[in-house]
C-alpha cells in the first residue's frame, strides 16, 4: 500500500500552514461579506415587476385599507395581518393581493390578510406611521 505524502504537513511547514489558514478565513469572510450586501441590496418589495420604496409601499397599504382614517389597530403573528377597520368596504382585495396577500377574510369588527412571510415585520412599520 502506497503512503500519501502532504508537504504542507510536514513539520517544517508551519509557516505554509499558517498562511494558508489566514488565506482561507480571510477568503470565507469576504464571499460572507459579498453575499450579505448582494442580498441586502437587492432585497426589495416588487409590485407588478417594479421595486418599490417603503414610503410608497406603507401609503399603497394605507390605500388598500380605505386610508390611515380607516384602521383602528394592526397585529402581525407569522402570516396573517389582522386589521380593525371603521368601514370595511373601503378596502381594496386587488392592490392587498399586488401587496403580497394570499387571502383576506372579512369579519364582523376585522379584516385578516394571509400573506406569505413577515406580517409582523410588515404590522411593526405600518403602526410606526399610524
Amino acid at each position: 500500500m502506497k503512503t500519501l505524502y502532504f508537504p504542507i504537513f510536514a513539520t517544517d511547514n508551519t509557516g505554509q500552514i499558517i498562511f494558508y489558514s489566514i488565506l482561507g478565513a480571510v477568503i470565507v469572510s469576504l464571499l460572507i461579506l459579498l453575499g450579505y450586501f448582494l442580498l441586502k441590496k437587492n432585497k426589495g418589495q416588487l409590485i407588478n415587476g417594479q421595486k418599490i420604496k417603503k414610503t410608497d409601499l406603507m401609503a399603497k397599504w394605507f390605500d388598500a385599507l380605505g386610508g390611515k382614517d380607516n384602521v383602528n389597530s394592526i397585529a402581525g403573528v407569522g402570516s396573517r395581518l389582522t386589521f380593525q377597520l371603521k368601514d370595511q368596504t373601503l378596502i381594496s382585495r386587488n392592490t392587498l393581493e399586488q401587496l403580497g396577500a394570499k387571502s383576506v377574510v372579512l369579519m364582523t369588527n376585522k379584516v385578516i390578510v394571509i400573506i406569505e412571510k413577515e406580517a409582523t415585520k410588515i404590522a411593526n412599520f405600518l403602526n410606526q406611521n399610524l
